[in-house]
C-alpha cells in the first residue's frame, strides 16, 4: 500500500499474505473508519509500522500487527491469533489512543507519544495478552473516571499524569512508573493475587487485591517508592521477600495505610520518618523501618514494630490506643 484515501471508510484484505505499507513521506491510509484483515501480518516495509490517519481502526492478522497513527485514534478491535512465534501487536499514536478490544496470546505494546491511553470497556478487558507494555505521555486510564481494564500476566506501565489499571486475574506489575508531579497518582487493582516488582509515583500509590494477596518480588531493593502508600487485601495478605523484616514488602515511603484479612509485613528501607496512619490485620502486623516509626493506629492479634535506626513514637490519637493487640 502506497497511499489510499477515502473520506468515509477503507477496507483492505489480504486472503493469503500480508498488508504492507510502503515507506512514503506521508501516511499509507487516510480515512475515518479503517478495516484491515491479513492472513499473515500488517506492517510497514523494512521493519517499520503501517502508517495511518484514521479515526477508528479494526485490524486482524495471524503473526504481527504494527500500526502507527499520526493523530488521535480509536483502536476499536485488534486481534492477532495465529500460530507463529512472531505474534505481537504494536500500536502507536501521536495523540490520545482509545482502546476497545485488543487480543494477542504473547505480547502487546501500546504507545501514545503526546496523549493518553484510554480504555473504553469496563466489564470486559481492553487488552488480553501475556505481556503488556503501556507508555503514555499523559495518563493511562479508563473512560469516565474508570480504570484501564486488562487481563494480562505481566504489565509494564509508564506515564506522566495518572496510571489507573484494573486486571481481571492474577497479575505481576513488573514495572510501573509515573513521573507526574501535579497531584495525580498510581492506582493498581487486581481481582486475584498481585505481585509487585517496582512501582513509583512521587506522591501517592494505591494497590488493591480484591480476592488475593499483594506480594513484593525478591531481587528488588525497593518494591514501592512514593510518599503516601495505601494497601488493601481484604481477603488475603500483604508481604514480600525483601528487606530486614522477614517476608516483607520493601518500600521507600513516608506514610502508610494498610488493611489485610491475614497478615501485613513491610520493610521501609528509607531513613526518613514513616507514619503508620491506619493498619489492620486479623493475624499479624510486622513493620520494620530504618528511620523513626510514628504510630497512629495499628490493630492486629500480633504486632511487631522495629526501628533499626531511630525511635518508636506514639502519636496523639484522641485517647484511642496507638496499638491494639493480644501480643506485642
Amino acid at each position: 500500500v502506497g497511499y489510499v484515501s477515502d473520506p468515509f471508510d477503507v477496507t483492505l484484505t489480504s486472503n493469503a499474505g500480508s498488508i504492507i505499507g510502503l515507506d512514503t513521506e506521508g501516511v499509507n491510509v487516510q480515512t475515518l473508519d479503517l478495516t484491515m484483515d491479513a492472513a499473515v501480518a500488517i506492517v510497514g516495509e523494512s521493519g517499520t509500522s503501517f502508517t495511518t490517519d484514521a479515526d477508528t481502526i479494526y485490524a486482524y492478522a495471524s503473526e504481527l500487527i504494527d500500526i502507527y497513527d499520526v493523530g488521535e485514534v480509536t483502536f476499536a478491535e485488534v486481534i492477532n491469533e495465529g500460530g507463529m512465534d512472531l505474534r505481537s501487536i504494536y500500536l502507536t499514536s501521536e495523540d490520545t489512543m482509545r482502546v476497545g478490544h485488543i487480543n494477542d496470546p504473547f505480547d502487546v505494546t501500546l504507545t501514545s507519544y503526546n496523549g493518553s491511553i484510554v480504555g473504553l470497556r469496563q466489564k470486559k478487558a481492553n487488552v488480553r495478552t501475556k505481556e503488556l507494555t503501556l507508555d503514555a505521555a499523559k495518563s493511562i486510564r479508563g473512560k469516565n473516571g474508570e480504570s484501564f481494564t486488562t487481563n494480562a500476566k505481566e504489565i509494564y506501565a509508564y506515564a506522566n499524569k495518572l496510571i489507573d489499571i484494573y486486571d481481571k486475574g492474577k497479575v505481576t506489575f513488573a514495572e510501573v512508573i509515573n513521573l507526574g508531579d501535579k497531584g495525580d497518582s498510581v492506582y493498581l487493582t487486581s481481582k486475584d493475587n498481585m505481585k509487585i516488582g517496582y512501582v513509583y509515583d512521587p506522591k501517592h500509590v494505591t494497590l488493591r487485591s480484591l480476592y488475593g494477596n499483594i506480594k513484593g518480588l525478591k531481587d528488588y531493593e525497593v518494591n514501592i517508592e512514593t510518599a503516601e502508600l495505601r494497601l488493601y487485601a481484604p481477603e488475603g495478605a500483604i508481604y514480600g521477600k525483601s528487606g530486614r523484616t522477614a517476608h516483607a514488602l520493601a518500600t521507600d515511603i513516608s506514610s502508610l495505610w494498610a488493611y489485610a484479612d491475614e497478615a501485613i509485613a513491610i520493610y521501609n528501607a528509607s531513613e526518613k520518618t514513616l507514619t503508620l496512619e491506619e493498619l489492620f490485620a486479623n493475624s499479624l502486623v510486622a513493620i520494620g523501618s530504618e528511620g523513626d516509626l510514628e504510630i497512629n493506629s495499628v490493630e492486629a492479634q500480633y504486632v511487631a514494630l522495629a526501628s533499626y535506626g531511630g525511635d518508636l513514637i506514639g502519636l496523639d490519637n484522641d485517647d484511642d490506643a496507638n496499638i491494639s493487640a493480644d501480643t506485642i
